[in-house]
């Protein structure tokens, strides 16, 4: 694509993970207590890519952002389940200039990236356990 004296592309996409892991230590092998937990992570994120070509320069910009959530689940039922979540995002912009038949390239650039987190125990309005110790 030309825009004034220059050509621009763009770039994006999108992406969804899913996994699913199982932590089996009934018999307490590792000496922490018997434990058999389910985790279960999903991440849904969107990229963008930005690039403008005018003479001698190369201006760049990207943007990023994504949630994810992981879910523990403790399928012997003495722990509250728990569930965090992560939200980030990050934008960037560099300028390249190229001097001296480019034999020289100059690149002042910056970055903020902003990430969140939340960790919520599945407990009821009133503070009582979602599960009781069984123990």
């Amino acid at each position: 694509m030309k825009i004034g004296n220059g050509t621009a592309a763009v770039i994006g996409d999108g992406s969804y993970t899913w996994k699913s892991e199982d932590y089996d230590d009934q018999n307490s092998d590792v000496g922490l207590g018997s434990q058999y937990n389910n985790y279960t992570t999903r991440r849904l994120g969107a990229n963008l890519f930005a690039k403008w070509l005018p003479g001698g320069r190369a201006v760049i910009l990207s943007a990023d952002a994504w949630r994810e959530t992981y879910e523990t689940e403790d399928l012997l039922q003495k722990q509250n389940p728990t569930e965090s979540t992560r939200t980030a995002g990050s934008l960037g912009l560099q300028d390249s200039i190229f001097l001296f038949q480019e034999s020289l390239v100059v690149t002042p650039a910056c970055r903020y990236t902003l990430v969140m987190v939340d960790v919520i125990s599945k407990f009821h309005q009133w503070a009582v356990p979602a599960y009781r110790d069984v123990s």
